[in-house]
């Protein structure tokens, strides 16, 4: 796969090179043509950028425009009915991804933790790059005939909601940073009581890339009461 796509690029230069050289001849073959000439050599010059660099003009002007924030300062509060017969308080917070051109949909859409500092990986307010991919989870989406990837994956032609944290109202929960896969890392994604934590992330599509946003994630061990007084609890704030 990489050769073919070495292969496609030394293609791509070879076809701008011929292309411009033809720009360069085009006075000697048009010599009493000025104005032609020059049309020509517009034109050229187009036809040779867009032949090089024709995906990234598309995705810049022409591609959906993905742009990540934070969603509810507070949460959103719901109930985890699997764990017990009676059902437990857990307050989700999320991330929104907005598509600013919703004519043009972003394709297969991953919202990506990057890197992070956190208590158990030192937290020396120094971030930490992660060499793999660790999506976070779309919101209210349940895995399509058995794969689980596919929660993780979105068509975005307007906005969509995906999970960055949980806390659940029980004894010796901490505050869970939900990127996967989370059952392998889980003590550099847990915030304990009065633990702070700062990550990065970025939503990344087939054809289109959003900001990066980085935050600060800190938890004083206190269960909010309700949706005025979580951000007392909980504070999430972009840094």
């Amino acid at each position: 796969m990489g050769t073919r796509k070495q292969l496609f690029t030394i293609g791509k230069w070879l076809l701008f090179i011929a292309l411009f050289s033809f720009i360069l001849l085009l006075p000697a073959i048009f010599p009493h043509g000025k104005n032609i000439t020059l049309y020509l050599q517009a034109i050229g010059v187009a036809a040779s950028a867009i032949a090089i660099w024709g995906d990234q003009i598309k995705a810049r002007f022409f591609g959906p425009k993905l742009v990540l924030t934070l969603f509810k300062q507070e949460g959103e509060l719901t109930f985890d009915v699997s764990r017990t017969d009676q059902p437990v308080p857990v307050r989700y917070y999320h991330f929104n991804v907005e598509n600013s051109r919703k004519g043009l949909v972003a394709k297969n859409v991953q919202v990506i933790l990057s890197s992070i500092d956190s208590p158990y990986m030192g937290g020396k307010n120094k971030l930490t790059s992660l060499g793999g991919r660790l999506p976070f989870p779309w919101s209210f989406r349940q895995p399509i005939k058995g794969i689980e990837e596919n929660k993780y994956y979105s068509n975005i032609g307007a906005d969509d909601l995906c999970d960055l944290a949980c806390l659940v109202n029980d004894e010796g929960e901490k505050l869970r940073i939900l990127a996967t896969p989370w059952q392998i890392i889980a003590n550099q994604l847990n915030i304990g009581p009065n633990q702070k934590a700062v990550i990065e992330a970025v939503a990344i599509a087939d054809n289109a890339q959003s900001n990066q946003i980085k935050l600060e994630i800190f938890w004083d061990g206190q269960w909010p009461k309700d949706d005025a007084d979580a951000p007392k609890h909980v504070v999430i704030k972009k840094v």
